[in-house]
C-alpha cells in the first residue's frame, strides 16, 4: 500500500467524497455531513484552498501559528476553524 500526502486541492473532490461517504460515524460528531454531497465537497476545498493561502502568507511574513481554535466562530451557517499567529521577533 502506498499513502502519499499532499495539500486538498480540487481534483481531490471525488476522492473527498468517496472517503467522506464510506466513513463509519460510529464516533463521529454530526459536522461531518450524510452523505456528503458535491456541494460540501466544493465547500470543504475552497476553505482550505483560502485558509492554506492565508497561513503560508502569515508564516513567509515571520508570524508564527500559536493556537488553532476548531469550530470557534460560525460562518454563514458552518463552523469555522480560527487560527491565532503571533509575530515571531
Amino acid at each position: 500500500m502506498t499513502i502519499t500526502l499532499h495539500i486538498w486541492t480540487p481534483a481531490d473532490k471525488k476522492a473527498l467524497m468517496t472517503l467522506c461517504n464510506a466513513i463509519d460515524r460510529t464516533f463521529l460528531s454530526d459536522r461531518l455531513p450524510n452523505p456528503y454531497t458535491e456541494a460540501d465537497a466544493d465547500w470543504w476545498l475552497r476553505m482550505v484552498t483560502e485558509n492554506v493561502a492565508s497561513a503560508r502568507v502569515l508564516e513567509k511574513n515571520g508570524f508564527l501559528l500559536e493556537e488553532m481554535k476548531i469550530g470557534a466562530v460560525e460562518k454563514g451557517g458552518k463552523a469555522m476553524d480560527v487560527r491565532l499567529y503571533r509575530q515571531n521577533r
